[in-house]
């Protein structure tokens, strides 16, 4: 599988998939998606790839160009050399500011956040990146 073990490059991409491309380019790299992509009213086209754990969407605001991630443990991606899914909350937590990156951790429990109630948030801003874990990760 192309991306199983791929670097997460905060800003950049995943492995060979890096924002800004088009959704033509992603699928010269992945192949055919697992369903036909969907869009809404806002402008997102999402395209998933469930077989590979990684989603994608492309926001008509930039051209239809590669804007979001997400991924699962499928991929076990890497993050600065590091397993992510084999780390606990604290240890991501701990990596993202041993590169000087300031995050904080939110507990969604009842917020209106439309995430489970039963889950954490990493929030990088200064990179867009997000971790979301349930509360057994």
């Amino acid at each position: 599988m192309i991306l199983k073990n791929a670097e997460i490059s905060p800003g950049v991409g995943i492995g060979p998939i890096r924002f800004g491309i088009t959704k033509q380019a992603v699928e010269e790299i992945l192949g055919s998606p697992s369903a036909p992509p969907t869009s809404d009213e806002e402008g997102e086209l999402a395209v998933h790839y469930d077989h590979l754990g990684i989603s994608l969407s492309f926001y008509s605001e930039y051209g239809f160009r590669l804007s979001w991630v997400e991924i699962d443990s499928t991929l076990d991606p890497k993050l600065w050399g590091k397993r992510i899914f084999d780390l606990h909350i604290e240890s991501i937590k701990e990596l993202i500011e041993s590169r000087d990156y300031q995050s904080r951790i939110e507990d969604c429990q009842g917020d209106a956040s439309g995430l489970e109630d039963d889950a954490y948030l990493i929030m990088v801003s200064e990179r867009s990146i997000d971790f979301y874990f349930d509360r057994g990760g």
